[in-house]
């Protein structure tokens, strides 16, 4: 083997190394971000319903009506909010489903690598009426994997 063909398998074996680290950190780094945004986002939004809910409680305001305008909020873009009836009847609200274009979407083996198990909070609420639902907060953290894998372009660009 020539001196000029092992140093250019050296370079390329090194450049293959790094980019597979680099790749091996970029992954690691969105997953932890995307866990981080979404259990805060998680957590921010039971404490104010659980905070805020007692008082619109007193109000006419139903609390089906109160969740369906908690859910339309832009700030709720990680979390999918709905009550759940006694009866274990889910209550659906008509909220603004996620659109990402094309464009923007990451692939979904980036998806797939980053994704992790969707935190999910339930926490029981009892309704002006005295009926007992029980408020669901799931995660939907696409919008934060979007934000990692455009980084992430960035960072290997």
């Amino acid at each position: 083997m020539s001196l000029h063909y092992q140093i250019n398998l050296r370079i390329l074996l090194s450049s293959l190394c790094i980019l597979l680290l680099g790749g091996s950190i970029a992954v690691w780094q969105a997953r932890n971000s995307v866990n981080k945004e979404v259990e805060s986002s998680i957590n921010l939004a039971a404490q104010l319903i659980s905070f805020t809910f007692l008082q619109t409680s007193q109000t006419s305001q139903t609390p089906i009506d109160w969740i369906a305008h908690l859910n339309a909020l832009k700030e709720t873009r990680h979390l999918n909010i709905q009550l759940q009836a006694p009866s274990g009847q889910t209550i659906h609200f008509n909220s603004k489903k996620q659109s990402i274009s094309t464009n923007e979407a990451p692939p979904k083996w980036f998806i797939h690598l980053v994704e992790s198990e969707h935190p999910k909070a339930e926490r029981p609420i009892i309704a002006a009426d005295g009926q007992q639902l029980t408020l669901i907060i799931q995660a939907n953290p696409l919008d934060e994997i979007t934000e990692a894998w455009q980084e992430s372009q960035a960072f290997f660009t």
